[in-house]
């Protein structure tokens, strides 16, 4: 599929967007513009693109890694007076204690419109849905 082809299917915000990301890209990495417009180096810019694209995955996964020990203090509802109860992190490396399975957690998973029904009873609720 041709370039305008692609872009045609994009809204005007994405594709500003995109845009936009690939001038700041070529801003952060110069040499990539040849490599773009060279299809003589398309392999090299192939390795160059998987090599950012593993980079941005272990930065993710590394976030997501330091989050997880702090998401207790960012779900309590109001963390000054008290953390979240009972508390994320049991000590087990088992996520059986999670989402649904955690009075607060549920609570942010539940649909707006049935939040009312879920807190007059949590455990009702998550039985009946499930």
């Amino acid at each position: 599929m041709n370039r305008e082809k692609r872009l045609s299917k994009l809204s005007p915000n994405s594709r500003n967007r995109y845009k936009r990301n690939y001038r700041t890209l070529l801003q952060l990495a110069p040499g990539l513009k040849s490599l773009i417009h060279n299809r003589s180096r398309a392999e090299e810019l192939i390795r160059i693109t998987q090599k950012m694209n593993s980079v941005i995955s272990g930065t993710r996964s590394d976030d997501a890694i330091r989050m997880k020990s702090q998401i207790g203090h960012y779900a309590a509802p109001n963390p000054s007076v008290s953390a979240i109860s009972p508390p994320i992190n049991n000590g087990s490396s088992s996520r059986s204690h999670l989402g649904v399975n955690h009075p607060v957690l549920a609570s942010f998973l539940c649909p707006i419109m049935s939040l009312k029904e879920y807190n007059t009873d949590p455990v009702e609720y998550i039985s009946f849905s499930s």
